[in-house]
């Protein structure tokens, strides 16, 4: 196994963006919310995400964090060595770099963001595989788990995985695991089969912030039965809660999301313990 799981429960907010500038209203809600986590998404193409990195390095270090990959104009199931793909990497090597500097908990891997043609699923694996042994190489020296995560949907065209693939996928590699709940949904993974197959190696999971905060607050899934799973096989592991611009600024039907999910998911483990950053 490529590094150790975190000794504490962390849960994380990430919204999606395409701008710098959108991570304004997520630092708000932040701010307002003792103990949660971020998950940002790196976007080192655009200078105004480094710059808000360095206005924000006081409180950013004081909180977990998390960053979901070398994110903007990444592809790592091209071509090796091609403009891309050199591209991609240097792109992770400074996530590892910041990530050393902020102390992040976890950085994600993801296999692919084209589109995969059936008869050349093999070639993009492949590729992405390699891809994932010289960034572990890299981060011999940061020293920061990287997790794998299962991004791509069939409906979508861009999932690499069958439930099975990736299932030894996982069990072949030397990292851990991050489970996108919603994918794994999506693509008609049996999740009570999933999870047991893999509570050795998951270390986080991606749930989704559905529109209304009621049983049914979290898209594609019954959070009953994943409650269920969860505090079975895989009760340390992290949760990220994803959510769109919109929900961000209903903060308190997001504050009512993650509290439910604090209740539900880590009662057994830390009811009401806030959460503290730990080093990586």
């Amino acid at each position: 196994m490529f590094f150790e799981k975190g000794s504490e429960t962390v849960l994380y907010v990430r919204s999606r963006y395409e701008r710098a500038e959108e991570l304004q209203k997520l630092l708000v809600v932040l701010k307002e919310m003792d103990g949660i986590g971020v998950e940002l998404m790196p976007l080192w193409e655009q200078e105004a995400f480094g710059n808000f990195l360095e206005a924000q390095k006081e409180f950013l270090k004081r909180i977990p964090i998390a960053f979901c990959g070398a994110e903007g104009k990444t592809e790592f199931s091209e071509s090796l060595g091609s403009k891309d793909d050199i591209r991609s990497l240097s792109y992770m090597k400074k996530t590892l770099e910041m990530g050393k500097v902020f102390g992040v908990r976890h950085i994600v891997f993801h296999y692919n963001h084209c589109t995969i043609v059936p008869e050349e699923k093999s070639w993009h694996l492949e590729n992405a595989k390699r891809n994932l042994q010289f960034i572990n190489y890299m981060n011999r020296q940061y020293r920061i788990p990287i997790l794998l995560e299962n991004a791509g949907t069939e409906s979508q065209g861009d999932g690499l995985f069958t439930e099975k693939e990736f299932t030894e996928e996982c069990k072949y590699a030397k990292n851990l695991v991050l489970l996108d709940v919603k994918n794994a949904a999506e693509n008609g993974w049996n999740l009570e089969r999933l999870i047991p197959a893999l509570k050795d190696d998951i270390a986080a999971y991606r749930l989704y912030k559905a529109n209304e905060p009621q049983r049914e607050m979290f898209d594609e899934i019954d959070i009953e039965k994943f409650r269920s799973l969860y505090q079975r096989y895989t009760p340390k592991a992290d949760i990220i809660l994803e959510c769109g611009k919109t929900e961000l600024e209903d903060q308190p039907k997001l504050q009512k999301t993650i509290a439910y999910l604090q209740e539900v998911l880590f009662r057994e483990s830390r009811k009401n313990k806030c959460l503290k950053k730990q080093a990586v």
